[in-house]
């Protein structure tokens, strides 16, 4: 059992995959049900006509569009970049043309380790059984 403080209220929890309390997490909720809402009813809507109708942080919004949970409909509206090149992005991390190249590449991975090339070993069960460094 993995105990924490949440990163929001610093309350102590069991940790389950996601830094925030169970009640954060109801709030997060919440607050992105509201901004879907007013989205539903104002998709035109700036980041900041967001925050003000709803109340949410521009900060807590920004999160929901980079998790992929709310998509803008102008890139350069939700002020979100491609962490890769710096292109403006609807929705989550990557512009399409970084995500497919990291796509890609995670694919050529998986098809050279299913090869043989790169295998993952432990110092036990190498052949040669050398020492390990350091």
């Amino acid at each position: 059992m993995d105990i924490r403080n949440c990163s929001r209220c610093n309350q102590l929890f069991v940790y389950q995959g996601r830094g925030i309390c169970a009640a954060c997490q109801a709030e997060e909720e919440h607050e992105f049900d509201k901004c879907r809402d007013f989205l539903e009813k104002q998709p035109q809507a700036s980041l900041e006509e967001v925050s003000q109708a709803t109340g949410v942080p521009v900060n807590r919004i920004l999160a929901f569009l980079r998790d992929g949970r709310l998509i803008s409909k102008d890139p350069a509206m939700g002020g979100l970049r491609c962490q890769v090149c710096g292109a403006p992005v609807t929705s989550g991390r990557f512009c399409p043309a970084c995500a497919d190249k990291l796509r890609t590449g995670i694919e050529r991975g998986i098809q050279q380790n299913e090869k043989g090339k790169n295998a993952m070993h432990t110092w036990g069960n190498r052949k040669d059984k050398e020492e390990p460094p350091g």
